[in-house]
C-alpha cells in the first residue's frame, strides 16, 4: 500500500511539471515551421514568456546600397531567429519571413550574427525565444544639376 502511495505522488508531480510547459506553449502555441528552432530545448514566441528578449544593440544597420536608378522606394524585410538564454541570436537559426528585395534581406540577415537582447524570461528563468525583426529602408531620389546645392527637402521620405 504505501508503494502504490509513492507511485501515485510521483505521478502527481510529472503530471504537474508537464503540464507547467503546456501552459507556456499554450498562450499562443508554436507552429510546425517553428520546429526548425527546437533543437536541443525548449523555445518559446514572445506571447509564451513573461518578458519578452529586448534588443538593446541599437548602433547595427546593414550595408545595403540599392542599384542606382531604383524605382522601389521601399525595403522592408521581416526576419525571424532564435535568441537564447544569454541574449545571443543563435547561429543558423535566421530565416527570412518575408521580404520585397532579397539583396536587402540578405544584408539584414548579415547584422543577425551582431545584435544583442536581454534574454527572455518565463517564471524569472532565462528561455530561448523566437524573435522577429523588421527592418525598413525608403529611398529618395533626388536629382540635382551639376554644381548646384542639394535641395531642401520638401517632402517626407516614404514610409513604408
Amino acid at each position: 500500500m504505501r508503494c502504490n502511495f509513492l507511485l501515485v505522488g510521483v505521478l502527481v508531480v510529472v503530471a504537474a511539471c508537464a503540464s507547467s510547459g503546456a501552459h507556456a506553449d499554450s498562450r499562443c502555441g508554436l507552429t510546425a515551421a517553428d520546429s526548425i528552432y527546437a533543437g536541443r530545448m525548449p523555445v518559446y514566441r514572445a506571447c509564451g514568456v513573461d518578458h519578452e528578449a529586448t534588443l538593446v544593440s541599437t548602433s547595427v544597420h546593414p550595408d545595403f546600397r540599392p542599384e542606382p536608378g531604383s524605382r522601389v522606394g521601399c525595403f522592408v524585410a521581416d526576419l525571424e531567429f532564435v535568441v537564447d538564454t544569454t541574449g545571443r541570436v543563435e547561429p543558423g537559426t535566421t530565416r527570412v519571413v518575408r521580404q520585397n528585395n532579397g539583396e536587402f534581406a540578405d544584408a539584414v540577415a548579415a547584422i543577425v550574427s551582431r545584435l544583442r537582447y536581454t534574454p527572455a524570461t518565463l517564471y524569472g528563468a532565462p528561455v530561448r525565444q523566437i524573435t522577429a525583426l523588421t527592418q525598413r529602408l525608403s529611398i529618395v531620389e533626388v536629382l540635382v544639376p551639376a554644381g548646384s546645392p542639394p535641395p531642401r527637402p520638401t517632402t517626407r521620405p516614404p514610409t513604408c
